[in-house]
């Protein structure tokens, strides 16, 4: 199945919150220190996999050595919503950002801080173009004439 960057970062973000408790800090640390990150990031427009953003999850906390199996993820998340929390919307919008602008997450934080992206929930049902338009979009514009 063919996912995009935004389904997969959502998933990834938002499954990790609600199996494991983990901030979108957390499981972006998790992704970067396992390097599934780098993966992620040089992977342009879409991303096959098979089940998605648990894969991402999955890959990242086995080559950490933490506790993880398809297995064991599908029988947490049973009867779960792992599209509510703040960090499923977080994912979408990084997972958007990064694979339109094609800036690393460190280049997007360097101008966006990652704690910053609790404060922007607020764009959560603007739409892409607009959530672009109010962030990488909007500093790529104000750069391009300096």
């Amino acid at each position: 199945m063919v996912y995009t960057k935004q389904e997969l970062m959502a998933e990834a973000l938002g499954l990790n919150a609600a199996l494991y408790n983990q901030s979108e800090v957390e499981t972006f640390d998790i992704l970067k220190s396992s390097g599934v990150l780098i993966g992620f990031e040089k992977n342009h427009g879409r991303f096959t996999v098979g089940a998605a953003g648990r894969d991402l999850i999955l890959m990242a906390r086995e080559k950490l050595g933490m506790s993880a199996s398809l297995a064991e993820i599908e029988q947490l998340i049973e009867g779960k919503d792992i599209t509510s929390p703040i960090e499923y919307w977080i994912g979408y919008a990084l997972g958007y950002l990064q694979g339109r602008s094609d800036w690393t997450f460190e280049q997007i934080f360097e101008k966006f801080p990652l704690a910053s992206w609790r404060e922007m929930y607020i764009l959560h049902e603007v739409g892409d173009e607009v959530l672009w338009d109010k962030t990488l979009g909007k500093f790529i514009k104000e750069n391009a004439h300096g």
